[in-house]
């Protein structure tokens, strides 16, 4: 997990790029830096961002294949109108639940 613990202005990282960036490196942690009080960068150390970027296509892959498999459902006429599926669930999330068929 990325920690920020550490936050500096953009004029003191130029005086100390050297040591920003060896820490960094060493304890993975995240940097902040600002001009005039407000974020315009964070810094990662270069396997930091690369964890984060694996984890980001695992999870774009996961949506590829999601949309690869109900694209072949709805070709194998597995699919549901929309209008149809919405109002099913508005039904179910409604707070009376779902209408009791033949209850009275």
């Amino acid at each position: 997990m990325i920690t920020a613990r550490h936050t500096q202005t953009l004029s003191d990282f130029r005086d100390n790029a050297d040591a920003t960036i060896a820490r960094l490196n060493q304890t993975g942690d995240a940097e902040i830096i600002t001009v005039d009080g407000e974020v315009c960068a964070v810094l990662l150390a270069p396997g930091v961002y690369a964890e984060l970027a694996g984890a980001r296509e695992v999870e774009i892959q996961a949506d590829v294949n999601v949309i690869l498999r109900s694209r072949r459902e709805f070709e194998e006429g597995k699919g549901q109108d929309v209008r149809i599926a919405f109002a099913k669930l508005r039904e179910e999330l409604s707070p009376a639940g779902p209408a009791q068929s033949g209850a009275e």
